[in-house]
């Protein structure tokens, strides 16, 4: 005979707090642990669509792929919160937020239509000549790349400053930064030195004089003794009668003095592009202004910090 004892098993109910789910994402966003605090925020937002808190936890949520590096993640969750609330004080800022991804992926193009959109689309004039200064700060910023130089970047930086309105001017320091830039316009070797790409591949006749022009005395003196001991050493195989390895070792010089000669005016570029980002980096610090910074009471603040 088989005794069947059934043991019922009561389940407790668990209910989750909507207040308790967000204090735990919260504490591991402030902790630093994104991933987790991605998962929990959108648990909050899996259980408690509807809730007041929604708008911010979505965007705290882009804010955790934001600080966790993962720019692409980022772009679509305050996408999310753009087109879903329009045109509040997070909505907006998300759209700032997304120029700033796509900048941190070097993708300016995307970075500045964001903006471009934003200013089309806004009416307020905060929030119009914000987008223009920091389209403004995108072409400066784009403008150390260019081979050819910055100065069509710095022609639509201009222009785009040019658009803030009179209201904000003197907040976000317009006329210090056009004087800035007229100032080298006008005495470019002075306050921004360039070296000639040109100039440094006809000094290469002469290996490694290329490299010393650009400051780069270690390279030239490199190239100089290399080119040197190879030149040295097919004069002497010719000298001797060795034809044949005279050859080979001229087909290598060869090599290394039109690699010589490039390197020179690849530096050239390089030594203008970083004298161009070098102002870049003076003239921001001199008129630090950060705008969009987050507001706990879903608030857009423009803060300024004015360096003297």
């Amino acid at each position: 005979m088989f005794f069947v004892s059934v043991v019922q098993l009561h389940a407790e109910t668990i209910r989750i707090d909507s207040e308790k789910q967000y204090e735990f994402a919260e504490q591991y966003f402030s902790d630093g642990e994104y991933s987790r605090a991605i998962d929990e925020y959108k648990r909050f937002l899996y259980f408690f669509p509807d809730n007041k808190k929604a708008e911010l936890v979505l965007y705290k949520t882009a804010m955790a792929y934001y600080y966790n590096r993962q720019y692409k993640e980022a772009v679509n969750a305050f996408s999310v919160v753009q087109e879903k609330y329009l045109t509040t004080d997070l909505a907006i800022e998300s759209a700032f937020k997304i120029s700033e991804c796509y900048m941190k992926m070097n993708r300016f193009g995307p970075a500045i239509n964001t903006l471009r959109n934003l200013a089309l689309l806004n009416d307020a004039i905060d929030v119009k000549d914000g987008a223009y200064y920091k389209t403004g700060w995108i072409y400066l910023d784009k403008s150390w790349l260019e081979k050819e130089g910055p100065a069509d970047s710095w022609g639509k930086a201009s222009e785009y400053f040019e658009k803030i309105s009179g209201k904000n001017r003197g907040k976000y320091r317009i006329g210090k930064i056009s004087a800035e830039l007229e100032r080298v316009r006008k005495n470019k070797n002075e306050a921004m030195p360039v070296k000639s790409p040109d100039l440094a591949a006809a000094l290469s006749v002469i290996p490694g004089a290329g490299f010393a022009y650009c400051g780069r005395y270690r390279d030239a003196l490199v190239a100089f003794l290399l080119n040197g001991a190879l030149i040295y050493a097919a004069y002497e195989s010719f000298d001797n009668g060795n034809d044949a390895l005279g050859s080979i070792i001229t087909f290598v010089e060869l090599g290394f003095y039109s690699g010589n000669i490039y390197g020179a005016k690849t530096s050239a570029h390089k030594y203008n592009r970083d004298e161009n980002r070098k102002f870049i980096q003076r003239l921001k610090q001199s008129t630090s202004i950060s705008l969009g910074n987050y507001n706990n009471d879903l608030g857009l603040i423009v803060s300024l910090n004015f360096k003297f």
